[in-house]
């Protein structure tokens, strides 16, 4: 019992943030170092009275109806891995919105869900498995006009960003769904059963 205990825990490994000051709370010279902004019109500043968590968020204002990135450090990857993108944006301008990506290198690109104009903080979020042929990836916040009602500049405060791989290995479920049966019905057939009930279900 205690050889096949240790294996499971061998087995399984911790879920982890790849993505570093996921949460912008490290400034250096203005900048949330290791994240990095391109576009040429872009400017991060921390702001410490409108946060998700923590004591700060990153305050991003664009001037450009082209589209302004933020990335993220560069981490290594393994094909075939679950992992879970995430971002909290607090997007109450309706110039323009952020959008959730994750840059593979070696493989094709997610671009994920935009944000939506709302007072208070929302979170955009992806579940998904890493491509085959990926070696690399990055978080990249992508930053959008919306021309309809472009007035020169955007405010979008982003928060909790995240790349968490969790191979963990999972408990047995506590049972398993029972009594299935099925009933004839013309062309087809009526299916029941009884679900599957505890704290870990299959």
């Amino acid at each position: 019992y205690l050889v096949m205990g240790f294996l499971l825990i061998t087995m399984g490994s911790f879920a982890q943030n790849s993505v570093e000051n996921p949460g912008f709370e490290t400034w250096n010279a203005g900048n949330p170092d290791p994240w990095a902004a391109d576009g040429g019109a872009i400017t991060l500043s921390q702001n410490t009275t409108n946060f998700h968590e923590g004591a700060s968020s990153c305050q991003v204002v664009f001037t450009s109806q082209d589209n302004q990135y933020l990335n993220s450090n560069t981490f290594s990857v393994t094909p075939g891995d679950p992992f879970v993108a995430s971002m909290y944006a607090f997007d109450n301008d309706t110039s323009g919105r952020a959008r959730l990506c994750v840059i593979f290198e070696g493989a094709d690109n997610y671009y994920g869900e935009y944000s939506e104009d709302l007072e208070e903080w929302q979170l955009i979020s992806y579940e998904g498995v890493v491509p085959d042929g990926a070696t690399e990836a990055k978080v990249q916040l992508r930053f959008y006009d919306v021309s309809a009602s472009w007035d020169g500049d955007c405010q979008v405060l982003v928060d909790e960003t995240g790349f968490v791989v969790d191979n963990t290995v999972k408990p047995e479920p506590s049972n398993y769904p029972t009594d299935f049966a099925a009933a004839a019905s013309g062309v087809s057939a009526n299916l029941s059963w009884a679900d599957a009930t505890g704290d870990q279900l299959p």
